[in-house]
């Protein structure tokens, strides 16, 4: 109990210790995240943006994020993301969100 582990890339990711209460967070509309990098907050918050997220910064890409965020309103999981990271962001037509 407590811990968790991943399987990325083919391989087996060390164990870390979760708090499993933010691991079901999804099921009341939330995304929590323990120390994540942003890559994955943004693939993440991804699968409920109705457009596109694109970080253009490799440099941001390793940056933590800890935090809960709310689902079902992407555009406001993104500006706590950039109030929180300091990243400039740009929306475009067509629901394109680019990350720099």
């Amino acid at each position: 109990a407590g811990q968790q582990t991943r399987f990325l890339g083919g391989q087996l990711q060390p164990v870390a210790t979760v708090d499993p209460r933010h691991l079901l967070d999804w099921r009341g509309g939330w995304l929590s995240f323990y120390r994540a990098p942003l890559t994955e907050v943004l693939a993440r918050l991804g699968q409920y943006f109705p457009g596109r997220i694109i970080l253009l910064d490799p440099a941001l890409s390793g940056q933590r994020v800890t935090g809960s965020f709310p689902g079902r309103d992407p555009a406001a999981a993104l500006a706590g993301l950039q109030a929180l990271l300091g990243f400039r962001l740009q929306n475009l037509p067509g629901q394109w969100v680019l990350i720099f």
